[in-house]
């Protein structure tokens, strides 16, 4: 179940939005936030908030109770799996409150809860990912490793996403904070499978 829902995280977070933007030719990946294919007018607003942000929202939620459920148990790992549950928010969120065009810091009464709901994943994922890698470190070295360096490079992606100086890249960024996360959880579900198996 863990690595079923991992896989359908990454067709739905990452191969629908990519084929999406391909799809729509105004659309440009490198400098556009994920937000903007379900933004308010974009041509394939309903299938990318409904076929992507909605089943993703869901997904995470069942892939990080998952990966609590098959785990050995500890504070850290509790706090983790609690904390990675702001990133289903963040998509959730997404689905029903979608960004006006061009996804801007100000905007409409959904476009600031949309702005509010997103921030919380972005917070909540680099601690969520450091705590488990901390509660993994005693029996599973591997996905400890992976978790920091997830951590660091989400960390890192959100500083470079809301950096005005980066506007260009805006979307290339939030993407290694996103589809990175949502590979990460593909590769814990199989690690954990393979320390418990």
């Amino acid at each position: 179940m863990h690595i079923a829902a991992s896989v359908l995280l990454i067709l739905c977070g990452v191969l629908l939005p990519s084929a999406l933007g391909i799809l729509w030719a105004e659309y440009d990946p490198a400098s556009s936030y994920l937000s903007e294919l379900g933004a308010s007018g974009a041509p394939h607003a309903a299938i990318m908030n409904y076929g992507g942000f909605l089943p993703v929202g869901i997904l995470w939620a069942l892939a990080a109770t998952m990966l609590y459920a098959r785990s050995p148990k500890n504070g850290l790992l509790l706090a983790g799996a609690f904390l990675l549950l702001g990133n289903s928010v963040s998509y959730l969120g997404a689905s029903i409150f979608h960004c006006d065009a061009g996804c801007p810091m100000e905007g409409s009464g959904s476009q600031a809860m949309h702005n509010l709901l997103g921030v919380i994943g972005y917070l909540a994922t680099p601690p969520a990912l450091a705590c488990i890698g901390l509660a993994s470190l005693s029996h599973n070295k591997l996905l400890a490793s992976l978790s920091f360096l997830t951590a660091a490079a989400c960390l890192i992606g959100f500083v470079t996403m809301a950096s005005p100086e980066a506007a260009h890249i805006r979307g290339l960024a939030q993407r290694s904070v996103d589809f990175t996360q949502f590979f990460w959880m593909f590769a814990a579900a199989l690690l954990i499978k393979q320390k418990s198996g």
